[in-house]
């Protein structure tokens, strides 16, 4: 599993990729989850810096939003729902 950075007030980040359409309905406050490979030692609590990206260009936009976990659904909650090695994410607008 990959690491979490810690910030100065030691609050867990996890830094990704997210492509369009689901960036801008991220920050649109219309899409409160996230469907991820279960690769990092996500927790509630956990911040996610959600960076934009262009998939055809391999190019972040210098456009990101950050978003608090608040539920963490994975395989053994839901087997028959969520993959082995996936985790559904939910998140709310962190506060600065």
């Amino acid at each position: 599993m990959k690491p979490a950075e810690i910030n100065a007030y030691g609050q867990r980040l996890h830094n990704l990729k997210t492509v369009q359409p689901f960036f801008n309905e991220v920050l649109a406050k219309a899409k409160t989850f996230e469907i991820r490979k279960h690769d990092r030692d996500f927790r509630v609590g956990d911040l996610l810096i959600l960076n934009k990206y262009d998939a055809n260009k391999q190019d972040h936009r210098f456009e990101f939003c950050v978003r608090e976990i608040t539920y963490i659904l994975q395989h053994r909650d839901f087997p028959e729902g969520i993959q082995p090695g996936f985790c559904v994410l939910g998140m709310k607008e962190a506060k600065p």
